[in-house]
């Protein structure tokens, strides 16, 4: 549940993008769609701190990498490059930020801790089909904690 919290989270966060509409997808993206954003989730492993009483760590850090996909068009592709700098600039912004999330009737309070990117937006060409890709990769700690009933 911990990666695909952290999903939900994210793809919350990236609704307040004002341009073109991506559609997201967990550890995969549709190599056929227009404006598709696959966001891969590897390596989550526990962080550094451990609570007192119970042993257990306390926040979980993963590698994400943001994979966007343009359109056909170079309209299309000027706008990716311009959805993964948003990206980009979001990501260190999101400072001990709380997304609640709800998955199977469950809701899930994902706090983004700190986010470092790994370098920048990186080009990675066009796709059999000639859409645009770019890349964009971070380490994400976070903790995700079923929410308390009020």
């Amino acid at each position: 549940m911990e990666q695909y919290g952290l999903f939900l989270a994210l793809k919350e966060l990236l609704k307040s993008w004002g341009g073109q509409q991506f559609s997201f997808g967990f550890n995969d993206m549709d190599i056929n769609a227009d404006f598709d954003c696959g966001i891969y989730i590897r390596g989550d492993a526990p962080g550094e701190y451990r609570d007192m009483t119970t042993g257990a760590y306390v926040n979980q850090v993963a590698r994400v990498q943001f994979l966007a996909q343009s359109d056909l068009s170079a309209d299309g592709n000027i706008a990716t490059a311009t959805f993964t700098a948003f990206i980009r600039n979001l990501l260190p912004l999101t400072i001990c930020e709380t997304v609640s999330v709800t998955y199977k009737d469950v809701t899930y309070d994902v706090t983004i801790i700190k986010a470092s990117l790994i370098g920048d937006v990186i080009p990675l060409g066009r796709n059999e089909q000639g859409r645009a890709r770019y890349s964009l990769n971070a380490l994400i700690t976070y903790t995700i904690s079923e929410k308390e009933d009020d």
